[in-house]
Formats: structure tokens, sequence, C-alpha cells
């Protein structure tokens, strides 16, 4: 299942845009720009866009935005909850925080717009479901991931590599969605199979090995509750007994770490409520004057000299 609108180009870089800017925000110790969200932003460009574009073209990027997660918190509504809650009545101190995030997010924005980057939105779908659907749907290898989250590893080994900052991989890539479905994920506020935990997996991989837990995995994507009942009932290991007595719990956890790029295609709603849920396209030609009054804006004129290459010429032509 390719783009709705499949863009032209096979991408080089995809960015899983958000998750950047926040580490950016997080990360910079800027005194001189203007407001944090300005230091912010210019942080992102100078960590992550600037050296990207060292050896790439903007149109060679797609910067992809989370469009909400309504999918996932229709599976569980205790996804993310704590964290929606606190963003829907904030003290007077997170307010003035999101005032300076959605401050770096318009920027950058408006940025990628002005520079040709494309960027990509699916509404009520997380971005990471998004970079999925993207890197199904060029078909060949040759793309790389950037982003903060561990959870689009699942994705190496496909048609890309995924380059994950700053946080270490506890099991390899293709064992991502089955590690969460047993442990849980505190980040993204889902439990896991209650009463098994790190040391519950451990337990299990020590003995059923790579192989025993790659197994497992595929029979959570067939959803082959049998299969796992009667493994179960053959074997000491009390982890396994504990995910096959919870197996409903486990399959929803599963659905709930694994990606799904299928979503981005997706009739959501009833009667006449109901629409086809699909990937909005933004691509922009360059504008030299939007870029440059941006980076004013953040006091960053002089990182121009590194985008200007890419900006639109006039060529004066004279008779002889």
């Amino acid at each position: 299942m390719k783009p709705t609108t499949n863009p032209t180009r096979q991408f080089r870089h995809i960015l899983d845009v958000r998750g950047l800017l926040m580490r950016a925000y997080h990360g910079t110790t800027d005194t001189q720009t203007p407001t944090r969200g300005e230091a912010g932003f210019v942080a992102f460009l100078e960590r992550y866009l600037l050296p990207i574009l060292e050896d790439a073209a903007p149109v060679d990027i797609v910067s992809c935005w989370d469009g909400g997660n309504n999918l996932r918190a229709s599976l569980f509504p205790g996804y993310k909850a704590k964290r929606t809650a606190k963003n829907q009545n904030p003290d007077a101190e997170a307010k003035a925080v999101f005032v300076e995030i959605e401050k770096m997010q318009r920027l950058a924005k408006n940025f990628l717009a002005s520079l040709g980057c494309i960027q990509a939105r699916v509404e009520g779908v997380e971005a990471d479901d998004l970079i999925a659907y993207i890197v199904r749907g060029m078909g060949k290898p040759g793309c790389q991931v950037h982003t903060v989250d561990q959870d689009l590893a699942q994705l190496e080994g496909t048609f890309c590599t995924v380059n994950v900052e700053g946080s270490e991989a506890k099991v390899q890539p293709n064992l991502v969605a089955l590690h969460k479905s047993i442990v849980g994920d505190t980040s993204d506020e889902y439990p896991g199979v209650k009463g098994v935990g790190a040391r519950g997996w451990d337990l299990m991989v020590d003995d059923f090995g790579i192989d025993g837990m790659e197994e497992l995995d595929a029979l959570a994507r067939a959803r082959n509750l049998k299969e796992l009942v009667e493994i179960a009932e053959g074997s000491d290991n009390k982890p396994l007994q504990k995910v096959a007595a919870d197996r409903q719990q486990w399959l929803l956890m599963y659905e709930l770490a694994r990606l799904h790029p299928d979503w981005c295609e997706k009739s959501q709603g009833r009667g006449r409520k109901k629409k086809l849920t699909k990937v909005t396209w933004v691509k922009r030609l360059p504008d030299a004057n939007k870029v440059t009054r941006i980076l004013a804006t953040c006091g960053a004129e002089d990182l121009y000299l590194q985008v200007s290459r890419f900006m639109p010429t006039v060529e004066l032509i004279t008779e002889d």
C-alpha cells in the first residue's frame, strides 16, 4: 500500500521531527537566542537538519509529524492518558513551556516548507506509523530514519537504517514490539503482562533463546493463541505461563507496541462521520526570503550560508 499521493523521489532521509525537536529543546544550553523555543529550533537545525543537508538536498527529506494517538487510545484508553490529561490542564509553568514548544514547532514547519522539504501528517495517527507507511511504500532500500524513539527500531532491516539517538536498545530491533508487549512501556503508559517485567523477559530469553522469542513474536503477529497455550502447558517457564494465562491482554499490548502502517489508509468513524484517513503531504518551492526571515528571528542569520545553495537563483539574460 503506497502513499495516497506518492512523491516522485526516493527519500534518503525520514525525520521523526517532533521527537528530534523535543530532544533539541531539552538539550539546548543556548542563552543568547531570544526565547527557549527559538533556541530549541536553532539546536534542531545545528544538531540534526544541517548535518543531513551536507550530502543531501531538501527534496531528499520527508519530515513526519504526529497527527494524534486516537487509534491506540481507542484500543487502550490508558495509552498516554496521564500525559494527555496534563496537557489539557497545565499549570502556569507548563503553559509557558507549551507556548515555547508551539513556537519551536511553528518555526520548524515554516522553515522546512520554505527550504523545500516535504512534510507529511495523518490525522489521528502517530508519526511512527506514518514513517512505517512511507518506508513500506518506497519498496527499495536506501533511506535513513532519524528519531529518538526506540519503537522505530522495528523498521531496521526493511528498506532503511534507523538512527535512534540517545537511548540504548534493550533488545534487537525485530523483538521491540514483543518486548514492550510483555514488559510494558512507562513512557506510553501501558503495562504489558502483569507479573512478568524485565526479569521475566530475561528468564524467557534464557530458556528459549532469541530464536524462541522470534517464534513467540510470530505467534503474536498471527494471533495464534492456541499454539501459545500448548507451548506454555508443556513448559515450566513461569513468565511464559503468565503470558499464556493473560493472553488477551498480551495481544492488546502487542497491538499497542507494534507499528501500524495500514492505519494511514483506514476508515475512521461511522455513518455520515465515516471518512478515509489519508496522508496529507505539504510541499512548497524554496523561498530565500522566508528562510532568511526565520533565521533572523532567531538571531541565526549566519546559518543561511549553509542552505543558500538550495535557494532558487535568477539569471539575467541580455543580448550580446
